[in-house]
């Protein structure tokens, strides 16, 4: 979550992002929503590669090693760490960014979404399964002050 925070500021100029998260424990689910208002992942990707299309940007910016090189610490590992740890779960993840909508399920490749509206800059909805999720032992300590 860190990496998506990070992004935000490297790749949009922007010190303001929005998340927002609920937990639906009937249906082992947590949905986490995550937004600024930048200039967009498909903005960013064709500073490099114009010919892509909204949708095909996306898509390569969640290729591992892919990276626009913003800032230099940037490697182009975050979106495609997050991908991978989503499917692991069991989840979801949909990237909202200008004219395209794309989904990240969990089996098989990306799914582009038709005819879609706007979105300014980026929004990433992650969906987590909390049933595939390993519970922890409770290691409290007792704390004497």
């Amino acid at each position: 979550m860190a990496e998506l925070f990070n992004n935000i500021q490297d790749h949009t100029q922007l010190d303001i992002g929005t998340i927002c998260a609920q937990h639906f424990p009937r249906e082992s689910l947590v949905y986490i929503s995550l937004s600024d208002m930048g200039l967009g992942i498909p903005g960013r990707v064709r500073t490099l590669l114009p010919q892509l299309s909204d949708a095909q940007a996306i898509i390569k910016a969640t290729e591992a090693g892919f990276t626009t090189k913003t800032t230099p610490g940037n490697r182009g590992i975050g979106l495609a760490y997050l991908l991978n740890a989503v499917k692991v779960n069991g989840g979801t993840v949909s990237i909202y960014s200008l004219n395209a909508i794309v989904r990240f399920p969990p089996q098989g490749g990306p799914f582009i979404v038709p005819n879609v509206g706007f979105c300014p800059g980026t929004t990433i909805d992650i969906v987590l399964r909390t049933d595939t999720i390993e519970a922890l032992p409770d290691d409290r300590e007792d704390l004497e002050w």
